[in-house]
């Protein structure tokens, strides 16, 4: 499990702004399900597919079209 701490060295490390928001699930609560408004997205990604923030405006369309939305 993740902790608060190494969040917030990723944030730093990858400059993710503070609009990003992070939720680590608790109890009953899995990544593959996650809340509504938010979608799992693996450090993997973050390390090994160099995704970065903001996200680029031509991947954007993809994620509709594969489910995905961004919170309001």
């Amino acid at each position: 499990m993740v902790s608060s701490d190494y969040l917030t060295t990723l944030r730093d490390f990858y400059q993710i702004p503070s609009g990003v928001v992070f939720w680590i699930p608790s109890g009953n609560e899995r990544a593959k399900d996650p809340p509504e408004g938010f979608f799992t997205c693996y450090e993997a990604f973050l390390v090994y597919c160099r995704m970065w923030f903001p996200i680029p405006g031509t991947i954007v369309p993809r994620f509709a079209t594969l489910g995905f939305r961004s919170a309001s």
